[in-house]
């Protein structure tokens, strides 16, 4: 049971961490600034569960916040 949620975590987390590097490359209007406020953002969302959004969709804010914070880290 545990394995597809490491999957989900490791596919979530590879694929931010790719789009965030190619956002960075190829568009010079993306700041880390902007990155700043997208990874604020999503520390809200995480503290907002209000609606019950489950196990899988927690799976992926949690690997989305850590690769911000990583690609952050390396800016």
């Amino acid at each position: 049971m545990d394995d597809y949620r490491e999957k989900i975590y490791e596919d979530t987390f590879n694929n931010v961490c790719k789009e965030l590097k190619l956002r960075r490359q190829s568009d010079s209007e993306f700041t880390k600034k902007e990155l700043e406020g997208v990874l604020m953002g999503l520390y809200v969302d995480q503290g907002n569960d209000w609606v019950g959004r489950g196990e899988v969709r927690d799976i992926i804010n949690d690997a989305t916040i850590s690769a911000c914070e990583l690609i952050l880290s390396e800016w």
